[in-house]
Parts: structure tokens; sequence; C-alpha cells
């Protein structure tokens, strides 16, 4: 009788571990955007300005490039979400990690998905 009680309890547990995986995921993509850059921007930065990023191709389900070679996963739709509430065009291209680590310290992106 104890295992058929449970199996609900396992149940609750596996779906708040995956809301806070969730949440955790979204406040680390939204505080890894280069700040020094962020603080020269107001809040609505109008038509013509861009938000640069760079995705790792291969980070499923959170980066990857899609079927059709475009930039696809969580991460890529946040950065959609938020070049979109700050009218910014939104500029991705994808590398290696290696070569995605050093892009904020060059100033060359505004934001890399996934970094905490």
């Amino acid at each position: 009788m104890s295992q058929l009680y449970a199996a609900p309890i396992i149940s609750i547990r596996i779906h708040f571990r995956t809301i806070f995986f969730l949440t955790a995921v979204v406040l680390t993509t939204i505080l890894s955007v280069n700040l020094s850059n962020a603080v020269d921007l107001p809040a609505k930065a109008g038509a013509g300005q861009h938000l640069k990023t760079i995705i790792v191709n291969n980070y499923h389900p959170y980066t990857f490039l899609n079927d059709s070679g475009k930039p696809d996963g969580f991460s890529v739709e946040i950065a959609r979400a938020v070049s979109k509430v700050m009218d910014l065009e939104l500029d991705i291209r994808a590398d290696k990690w290696d070569v995605a680590m050093k892009e904020p310290e060059t100033g060359s992106i505004d934001l890399l998905p996934m970094m905490a």
C-alpha cells in the first residue's frame, strides 16, 4: 500500500524540480546580459539598434540550429522576446563554446545565453 502513495509524491517532486530548473534557466539568461553595454541602452532602444548574441549550435534544447539552419531553442526564444520588448533588431550567430565565452569580454555581443 505505501508504494501506491509514493508515486504522487515523486511526481510532485519531479514537477517542482522542473519548474525550479526552468525558472533558474530564465533568470540566468536574463542576468547574463552584458550589463556594461545594457546600461547605455534606453528602456526602448528604437529602430536601427541591435541586440547581438552568439549561440552554441548543439546545446539542445536551449540553443541549436534547426533544420533550416536558423538559430532556435529556449534561449533563442528568450532573446527574441527581449529584443521585441526593447524594440531592437536581434543579431544571432552560432559558434563554438570557447569562442562564445570570449565574446562578452571583447564587447562584440550584448548577451550570452545560458551564462551564469
